[in-house]
């Protein structure tokens, strides 16, 4: 069952604005040099919270468009819990540089809805809204946001909230629920599973028997009683209607994936299905134990555990097999959903790996090999990709790493250099600019190699 876990969680429904394709252009972000520490620097090089100001910062904004915040730490106020496991408090603070609240929340997750950011102090769970006031606060054991306003557990009971705190009770009794976009989901005390809208209104109830087990994009994935063997799963719709019938071993939905299909699996193979129109648009026969894998770019990958890896297309067209002991990679779900450049690994047995790119055809795409490719972003309708090499040395019969010699760079999808191999460390945060340290320095870079903020890499021996 999917749901929202501190500071890293998303609602199942919303996916990283880079996965839907579009080019984030954040204010600023978290980075640190070699002393560790964190701090935010701005898209232009500014300098937004230096490095010691505080022990941690977590960008709170993840992915989805809404204000950036950010929770902030000095590491001096902390709280101990029941457990007696000590946290450190936090603040919140905006892009500009400014602390907005006393250093006394556990801050949980931005709500882009109703631009808030969940929080914990004293025992109580609330709301913050953008500009670090409070909009309510209360007993509650789990809050979370839904479409513009908020449901919550208090006292085993489950309520709405609305921006303001004023409360309705649903007159449902649960343990927990589980948000998607604006549905939720709650099996209450006597075990019925329902959907409910953004004011906790019963939109569904499912079949006895039946229970979600996540959602993503329009749907939810529901499975049923089954034998120690197989459960039976299926796909409902926001409002409980049948999508797919209950007949599957499991079904994957990709929606932060564009363009990509429905995977049903069953006896035999797969079924694919449009997202959009739930046509049957192909099928992938799979052997037992075989499973699909979504690189992005109109490509999947079926696994054979007895062989090579094979390649079809989004309609369940064969394309290709994988040589042995390959694997194919994308991170194309920064495109728009057609053909892309993906990286191939080779693995040789022995803990290495090369890796080169390939077409969406698995035709080899320029003559250089790295040990490692990241597809980073997707800029102007093509790939940008950061590539790894670095020194080995022979010891008991596996390629030994050799410390210090890593060097980094990055490549367009034709394998052309934009960045040359010089950098010992390159981090991508947004479009078109890198986190890098080169020799005895760390900064901030976009393709052309142009520095919007460096730092020497021995400030701190300094200070």
């Amino acid at each position: 069952m999917c749901g929202r876990w501190r500071r890293f969680a998303f609602s199942c429904w919303r996916s990283p604005a880079w996965a839907r394709g579009a080019e984030t252009e954040r204010e600023a972000y978290v980075v640190s040099t070699d002393d560790g520490m964190p701090m935010v620097v701005g898209r232009n090089g500014e300098l937004i919270y230096p490095s010691g100001q505080f022990t941690s910062i977590y960008d709170l904004l993840y992915g989805d468009e809404g204000t950036q915040l950010f929770a902030v730490s000095d590491g001096k106020h902390t709280v101990t819990d029941e457990y007696g496991w000590e946290s450190a408090l936090e603040a919140l603070a905006d892009a500009q540089g400014n602390v907005l609240t006393d250093m006394r929340y556990s801050l949980w997750s931005y709500c882009p809805g109703s631009d808030s950011v969940i929080f914990a102090r004293d025992g109580l769970m609330g709301a913050l809204d953008a500009q670090g006031n409070e909009l309510f606060a209360g007993p509650y054991e789990q809050l979370e946001d839904i479409g513009d306003s908020f449901l919550a557990m208090k006292g085993g009971a489950l309520v709405a909230i609305d921006r303001a705190g004023n409360e309705t009770d649903t007159g449902i009794a649960c343990e927990g629920f589980l948000v998607s976009g604006d549905r939720a989901c709650v099996t209450d005390a006597d075990g019925v599973t329902r959907i409910l809208d953004e004011r906790g209104t019963t939109v569904a109830q499912l079949a006895e028997g039946q229970n979600v087990s996540y959602a993503a994009g329009p749907y939810f994935v529901v499975y049923g009683q089954g034998d120690a063997f197989f459960s039976p799963v299926g796909l409902l719709d926001r409002n409980g209607q049948e999508a797919l019938p209950m007949v599957y071993s499991s079904i994957a939905l990709y929606e932060g994936v564009p363009g990509a299909p429905i995977v049903a699996e069953a006896a035999g193979g797969a079924a694919l299905f449009d997202v959009v129109t739930l046509e049957n648009t192909g099928f992938i026969p799979l052997k037992e134990n075989g499973w699909i894998s979504v690189p992005g770019g109109n490509r999947l990958v079926a696994y054979d555990p007895d062989g090579p890896e094979q390649v079809y297309d989004y309609q369940g067209n064969f394309i290709g097999t994988l040589p042995e002991n390959a694997s194919l990679y994308g991170g194309a779900t920064f495109s728009d959903g057609g053909e892309t450049v993906f990286s191939l690994y080779q693995y040789d047995g022995a803990g290495e790996s090369t890796c080169y790119l390939v077409d969406a055809q698995l035709n080899r795409v320029g003559e250089e090999a790295y040990r490692q490719i990241s597809f980073v972003s997707w800029q102007n309708g093509q790939g940008r990709y950061i590539v790894v090499d670095y020194d080995t040395v022979p010891m008991d019969g596996y390629e030994s790493y050799v410390p210090g010699s890593m060097r980094n760079a990055l490549i367009d999808e034709a394998g052309n250099p934009l960045l040359a191999m010089e950098y010992e460390s390159m981090t991508a945060l947004a479009p078109d600019r890198y986190w890098v340290k080169r020799v005895d320095e760390w900064g901030l870079i976009d393709e052309t190699g142009h520095w919007y903020y460096r730092q020497s890499a021995y400030t701190e021996l300094m200070d």
